[in-house]
């Protein structure tokens, strides 16, 4: 097994190769289009052959950001129902091609775009079914999160959505989902799902649950790109929408982040009802005049209550001690709702864009680590994200997100032209250097694990590290679906 393992997977893109594709000669950019089959799936979906003349745009159109990888499927396959994903995955044995799938393309690093083979689009798929009396739902891949809190709330329901409104939901749930009160509502996202509805690597449809076909339903809450299935139907379980969510802010010049910091560390919640954010950032409406504008350091307090007086008080209280040197603003206790907490995403712009994350120890020392590399930043669009969590535990037992800690940094930073694209990169990297005296893990969904390939790992534990290779072994022995990153027993 162990000497044929190598010969049947070819692994791409951050491991420096093109991926196989079954097919004589490889894709690379306008290059070699005679590798193109003639032949195409029979779907009711839209099918692009590279060669085709709205092949670039397409290829574009499935990147969400502006900074698009120099990476070319063979054919774009975008999937209106399951049974284009069943016969897209029967063209591709056939036809001997590898096959990667795009949810709704928020992903940083597109990790779905690959060089070669078939790039299968299931952001149609977005079906709706709910169940109000039992909480359940059933909800196809590509519902987005604005949407689905939305049609929730018309039931006075919730499920812990991704922060930015425009995520889809099928790889937000397969990376673990880090969502809006995420931990009074399971700790990750992909703890709620009761059962999957999948494509297997072989065309067939099945459900997998903890019942029928359990090593895939495990790798379905956390596997992120390398889940062994295509997901077409995601059953899930849902909350009360809680009736008093409540948000308050303070608004800080990043010179007063020590005392922040120390604030925060002696008064950071126990309380699960409590999302508190630490952002570091520009205050870009004072950036006029070639002016380097000011450096922030926001406090975000967001409670989920089951009413007004309980959340005043838990927000109250965690306010008690906040410093006044350098207080800029202060936001008085309001009420806020679902939509406008994922309208005020500060990620959400599709300028072009580097990412990546850690989840930290010692987390004040790696905040003011970080402060000091964040004035540095070469873009006034540069964020860093610190999460204070308040169960810093993995609760969920059967589930391949596993990996967490007392504070969740994201690093992002945007910018406009490709001529600033080395010197951001760059910064992003060494964001990722300066926190790595802190670092113990890193959360899939937002790691660039192209550039990166090593950090892969430590977005699982080495037990779910092991277990996703024989679950991959298992599901998809022939490597039908080519991830971004080697598994190694």
């Amino acid at each position: 097994m162990a000497d044929n393992r190598q010969g049947r997977r070819t692994f791409i893109a951050a491991l420096g190769g093109l991926v196989a594709s079954g097919i004589k000669g490889q894709v690379l950019g306008d290059q070699f289009v005679e590798s193109v089959p003639l032949s195409t799936p029979s779907v009711a979906g839209k099918v692009t052959r590279h060669g085709d003349p709205d092949y670039e745009w397409q290829r574009s159109a499935a990147v969400w950001q502006a900074r698009k990888p120099a990476r070319y499927p063979h054919l774009i396959v975008q999937a209106r129902t399951e049974a284009d994903v069943t016969e897209t995955l029967r063209y591709a044995r056939a036809k001997r091609m590898t096959v990667s799938v795009r949810g709704s393309g928020h992903n940083y690093s597109a990790s779905y775009l690959r060089d070669g083979g078939i790039l299968l689009d299931v952001s149609q798929l977005r079906d709706i079914e709910i169940n109000a009396g039992q909480r359940h739902a059933r909800v196809g891949p590509g519902i987005k999160a604005a949407e689905l809190a939305a049609t929730l709330g018309k039931y006075d329901l919730a499920f812990p959505v991704a922060h930015a409104g425009t995520v889809g939901l099928g790889g937000f749930l397969l990376g673990g989902g880090m969502g809006w009160n995420g931990e009074s509502w399971g700790q990750f996202a992909c703890f709620n799902i009761r059962a999957v509805d999948v494509v297997t690597a072989q065309g067939e449809r099945i459900t997998v649950s903890s019942d029928s076909h359990p090593d895939l339903y495990w790798a379905a809450r956390g596997a992120g790109p390398a889940f062994s299935a295509v997901a077409v139907g995601f059953y899930i379980d849902l909350f009360p929408l809680p009736p008093a969510i409540t948000a308050s802010a303070r608004v800080y010049s990043i010179d007063a982040l020590a005392d922040v910091t120390e604030w925060l560390e002696e008064s950071a919640p126990h309380d699960a009802k409590v999302e508190l954010t630490l952002v570091l950032e520009n205050d870009v409406q004072e950036d006029v005049d070639g002016i380097d504008p000011e450096k922030l350091c926001v406090v975000s307090m967001v409670c989920f209550a089951d009413d007004e007086d309980e959340a005043r008080t838990v927000l109250g209280k965690l306010a008690e001690d906040a410093p006044e040197d350098g207080c800029i603003d202060c936001e008085a206790i309001r009420p806020t709702h679902f939509a406008e907490l994922l309208a005020a995403g500060r990620t959400d712009v599709p300028r072009r864009v580097a990412v990546d994350n850690a989840w930290v120890i010692r987390r004040r020392e790696a905040l003011l680590a970080l402060g000091s590399h964040i004035k540095a930043a070469p873009s006034p669009h540069t964020v860093v994200i610190a999460n204070y969590r308040a169960n810093p535990h993995v609760t969920a037992g059967e589930a391949a997100c596993s990996v967490i800690a007392p504070l969740f940094f994201n690093c992002f930073t945007g910018w406009d032209k490709p001529a600033d694209d080395a010197l951001n990169l760059q910064w992003s990297d060494t964001a990722v250097e300066v926190l790595q005296p802190f670092t113990v893990g890193c959360y899939i969904n937002e790691t660039d694990i192209f550039r990166r390939p090593d950090r892969a790992q430590l977005c699982f534990s080495d037990e779910s590290w092991r277990r996703l290779f024989a679950v991959q072994e298992k599901y998809d022995p022939e490597g039908t679906f080519a991830p971004p990153f080697e598994l190694q027993s």
